[in-house]
């Protein structure tokens, strides 16, 4: 069974950041795996990297001075690299008190990679930006969610104000992605009146290689909600319960038990399902 990520660390830092670290993750869902690797001194860092990522689809490095503090043979230098290679970039450092020039001196190839700065940040927008890399239709998903949290009110919340007050935004998106957020925008703006800045913010939070199955989500929940509101001229409330169950289908929330479902309701839900690309479930 593949894990979402594992955690490697000194075991210096697993009261204080790590464990803390890893229950904000699970509280987002992520299956986290770190128990076994923590390491102490004289430990082979290659060596509990392997077996991490044996066995989960990303690695943490939680690069600390207790951390740099460990042995670093050549050969384990030479593993790591060797391990990302030509491949999916699958190691996710995050700098715990450390320096660039730490790390140059350190890991010249650790210094230069894509890291999460821990500086300054709670433990649960740490765990966000790990998510987002690490488990990015999960962190889509958590937008969303927080989305329908706007269209209704009987939905768990979501701390996403973490995310809104990032200032770090990943690249901008193509013209042609933003064409189709548009015309997604106008069909659900009399029900979901979303600020236009505030949607392109929620995509730009989604790394790039996750955009376009969101895009697509939102594409067939548009694409019904136009075709049913107009072929049965639903009315305003109509219009309004049409757009939240699509919304539920699209997170996998049951539809409440009470409800009373028209046919063109069971019609719309059974058309977004028809309307799945090939590779969804």
């Amino acid at each position: 069974m593949l894990h979402d990520l594992f955690i490697a660390h000194a075991s210096e830092d697993k009261e204080d950041f790590v464990r803390p670290l890893a229950n904000a993750l699970k509280t987002l869902e992520i299956d986290v795996w770190y128990d076994e690797l923590s390491m102490t001194f004289g430990d082979s860092i290659s060596a509990s990297i392997d077996a991490g990522l044996r066995d989960s689809r990303y690695g943490v490095l939680v690069l600390s001075r207790n951390f740099l503090s460990k042995r670093w043979p050549e050969y384990e230098y030479r593993s790591l690299v060797a391990l990302e290679t030509g491949k999916q970039k699958r190691i996710i450092p995050i700098w715990r008190d450390v320096t660039r020039d730490d790390l140059l001196t350190y890991s010249p190839y650790l210094a230069d990679k894509l890291a999460v700065l821990s500086e300054g940040k709670e433990l649960l927008g740490i765990a966000l930006e790990v998510m987002r890399i690490a488990a990015p239709d999960k962190f889509s998903e958590l937008v969303r969610r927080h989305v329908a949290q706007q269209a209704f009110k009987n939905q768990p919340p979501v701390e996403m104000e973490k995310i809104s007050k990032w200032p770090f935004l990943w690249e901008p998106l193509k013209q042609s992605e933003l064409r189709r957020l548009r015309l997604v925008r106008e069909v659900l703006l009399e029900v979901f009146p979303q600020k236009w800045e505030d949607l392109v913010s929620d995509f730009r939070r989604d790394i790039p290689e996750a955009r376009e199955k969101e895009i697509q989500i939102w594409e067939r929940l548009a694409g019904t909600y136009a075709v049913i509101s107009r072929e049965h001229s639903l009315a305003g409330h109509q219009k309004k319960m049409l757009f939240n169950e699509l919304m539920r289908e699209s997170l996998a929330i049951p539809t409440s038990p009470d409800l009373e479902s028209p046919a063109w309701l069971s019609r719309a839900i059974r058309d977004y399902r028809t309307s799945l690309p090939d590779g969804d479930e």
